[in-house]
């Protein structure tokens, strides 16, 4: 799930992507929240800050994240914001990612 979440303890807001268990009933497990991936930046809560999410056949995911109307962070690389991120279903980074470090 590709979500946007209030950090209480630094009262800020992220997107994140979470996995959570799924038992067969139409709640999901709140509390089986698997954190996969959170932006590195909190999000100003205008505009651009959305995304998609797809697997692809290897089983890695494509996260694509907005700019939060800034196109200067799509150029950072320090930001998670405006970019494609691939990434593995259990959150570790590809090893032959061009940024893997």
């Amino acid at each position: 799930m590709y979500y946007s979440a209030t950090i209480v303890e630094e009262q800020v807001s992220k997107n994140r992507v979470s996995r959570f268990q799924d038992l067969g009933d139409p709640v999901s497990r709140l509390n089986s929240e698997i954190m996969i991936w959170e932006a590195t930046h909190p999000f100003s809560g205008c505009c651009h800050t959305g995304g998609a999410l797809v697997f692809v056949e290897d089983g890695t995911l494509f996260l694509t994240t907005g700019d939060d109307f800034s196109n200067k962070t799509a150029q950072d690389l320090s930001h998670s914001n405006g970019k494609v991120h691939r990434i593995n279903s259990d959150g570790s980074i590809p090893e032959d990612n061009p940024y893997y470090d």
